[in-house]
C-alpha cells in the first residue's frame, strides 16, 4: 500500500515537473487585429509600429511569445469574421486591439461568446465595457471620461453661469460623447447651453458661424472629425469670429493632423488628452526616446496605448502558470502595473466592467505644440483664456516670422563671416609660404 502511494506521488511529481518544462518551452500566440487598409489605415499603422517596437523590447519572462497581426480592413464585418476564426483556433491564447470602436464591439461579442481574453487598447466607445463581459478588458479610458478634465477646467475658469455652444457632427460615432456632455451640463452647468448639429463632411460652415455670432457664447465646444474641425476653424477666421475659446471634444483631434490641415488656425484651441510626452516618469521618458530613435518622430497617445498593451500582455504572460484562456483571463483581472501609458488596473466601477481608469488632462495648442494646462498639478504652462483674436494672432504671426527672418539672416551673416575668416587665414598662410 505504501509502495503504491509512493509510486503515485512520484508519478504526480514527475508529471508536474514535465508540465513546468512544457510551459517554459511552449509558444504563446496572441492575435492583434488592426485596421491596416481602407479608412483607418493611418491609425492602424501607428498602432502596429508601436506593437512591433514593444514586442522587441518588452520582457516576456523567457516565454516564446508570438504576436500575430491581422487586418480587419476597417470593416466591422471583417473584424467579426476574423475574431470567429481566431477564437476557434485553440493555439491563440488571446486577442488584442480591434480599433475603431465599431470593429472592437464586434470582436468583444465574439470574445465573450467563445470565452477568449480580449484586450482593447484604443477603442473608446462607452458601450464596449458597459456590458458585463468577463472576457473583455480595456486599457484606454471610456469616451465619456475624455471631457471630464475639460469640464473641470470650464467650470473653474470659464464659470458655470456662462453661455456655451456645442457644435457637433450628427453621426453615430460622436453622439455618445455629445449625450454624455449633455448629462454633465444638466448636472453642473447653470448657464445656457446651445446645441448645433451639422452633417459630417459638411462643405460649408459659414451659416453655423453666423449663428454662433448671434448666440455669442463664451466658448464653442466642437465634436467632429479632424477635417470638419479644421474647416470650422478656417471658416471662423475667414468670418472674423472668435469666442473666448474653441474647445475640441475628442482626444483624436489633439494631434499633428489637425495642425497640418488647419494651417495655423487651430492655434490656442483646447482639447482633452489621455497621455502627453510632458512631465514624464523615467519609464515613459525611456519609451519616448526609444520610439523617436526607431521611428524618427515622437509618439502620440495611440502609440503609447499600443506599447502599453504589450506591457500588459507580457506582464500577464509572466504571471500566468497554466497558459489556458481561463487562466489568462484571471491573470488579466489581477493586473496592477505601471506602464508607459500610466497605471493599469482593471476595475468594475461606475457601470463599467474590466475598465482601466485614467484621469484626462487639458492641452492647449501653442506654437504647434499641445501643452498640458490643466489640472494645475500636471500643467506645463498656464492656459491662455480668453485667447487672442484673429487680428492679434496676425500680429503675433508677423512678429514670429520677422523673428525667424532675423534669425535666418544672422545665421547667413555668421556663415559668410566664417567663410571670410577661413579665406583670410588661408591667404595669410599662403603669403608666409611664398614671401
Amino acid at each position: 500500500m505504501r509502495s503504491s502511494k509512493k509510486t503515485c506521488a512520484i508519478s504526480i511529481l514527475w508529471l508536474f515537473l514535465c508540465s513546468i518544462g512544457s510551459i517554459s518551452a511552449q509558444t504563446i500566440r496572441i492575435a492583434i487585429i488592426l485596421p491596416l487598409s481602407n479608412g483607418y489605415a493611418i491609425e492602424g499603422e501607428v498602432l502596429r509600429a508601436a506593437y512591433n517596437l514593444a514586442c522587441k523590447r518588452v520582457d516576456w519572462g523567457g516565454i516564446d511569445a508570438q504576436p500575430l497581426f491581422f487586418d480587419h480592413q476597417s470593416q466591422p464585418e471583417t473584424a467579426e469574421s476574423l475574431a470567429v476564426r481566431l477564437a476557434e483556433d485553440t493555439n491563440i491564447l488571446a486577442i488584442a486591439s480591434g480599433y475603431p470602436s465599431l470593429c472592437a464591439g464586434r470582436i468583444a461579442d465574439i470574445a465573450e461568446q467563445y470565452e477568449i481574453p480580449y484586450l482593447i487598447e484604443a477603442a473608446s466607445a462607452d458601450s464596449l465595457t458597459q456590458v458585463p463581459r468577463r472576457w473583455v478588458f480595456r486599457l484606454c479610458p471610456a469616451s465619456s471620461d475624455y471631457n471630464d478634465g475639460l469640464l473641470g477646467w470650464a467650470m473653474t475658469v470659464v464659470g458655470v453661469e456662462r453661455k456655451i455652444a456645442v457644435l457637433y457632427s450628427a453621426d453615430a460615432s460622436r453622439l455618445e460623447g455629445v449625450n454624455d456632455l449633455q448629462q454633465d451640463f444638466k448636472s453642473y452647468w447653470t448657464g445656457v447651453v446651445e446645441w448645433l448639429a451639422f452633417p459630417a463632411g459638411a462643405r460649408s460652415f459659414s451659416s453655423y458661424i453666423e449663428r454662433l455670432k448671434q448666440m455669442r457664447p463664451a466658448v464653442v465646444w466642437i465634436f467632429s472629425g479632424t477635417t470638419d474641425a479644421a474647416e470650422i476653424l478656417r471658416t471662423a477666421r475667414e468670418n472674423d469670429y472668435i469666442p473666448y475659446a474653441f474647445i475640441l471634444g475628442s482626444t483624436s483631434l489633439a494631434d499633428r493632423r489637425l495642425i497640418a490641415i488647419a494651417q495655423g488656425d487651430a492655434e490656442w484651441t483646447l482639447a482633452p488628452a489621455v497621455w502627453t510626452p510632458s512631465r514624464l516618469s523615467e519609464q515613459r521618458r525611456r519609451f519616448v526616446k526609444y520610439y523617436e530613435s526607431q521611428t524618427g518622430r515622437p509618439p502620440d497617445y495611440r502609440a503609447a496605448e499600443s506599447y502599453a498593451a504589450v506591457e500588459v500582455l507580457a506582464d500577464a504572460v509572466r504571471r500566468c502558470r497554466l497558459y489556458s484562456r481561463p487562466e489568462f483571463r484571471q491573470t488579466l483581472e489581477e493586473t496592477k502595473l505601471s506602464s508607459v501609458f500610466g497605471p493599469v488596473q482593471f476595475e468594475n466601477v461606475r457601470g463599467f466592467y474590466n475598465q482601466n481608469r485614467l484621469r484626462t488632462v487639458v492641452v492647449q495648442l501653442r506654437g504647434g505644440y499641445w501643452s498640458p494646462v490643466w489640472p494645475l498639478e500636471q500643467a506645463e504652462t498656464d492656459a491662455v483664456y480668453p485667447v487672442p483674436n484673429w487680428r492679434e494672432r496676425t500680429k503675433l504671426e508677423l512678429r514670429d516670422r520677422r523673428r525667424e527672418n532675423v534669425n535666418l539672416a544672422l545665421i547667413i551673416i555668421t556663415f559668410l563671416l566664417l567663410i571670410l575668416v577661413i579665406l583670410r587665414r588661408h591667404d595669410i598662410q599662403k603669403r608666409k609660404e611664398n614671401p
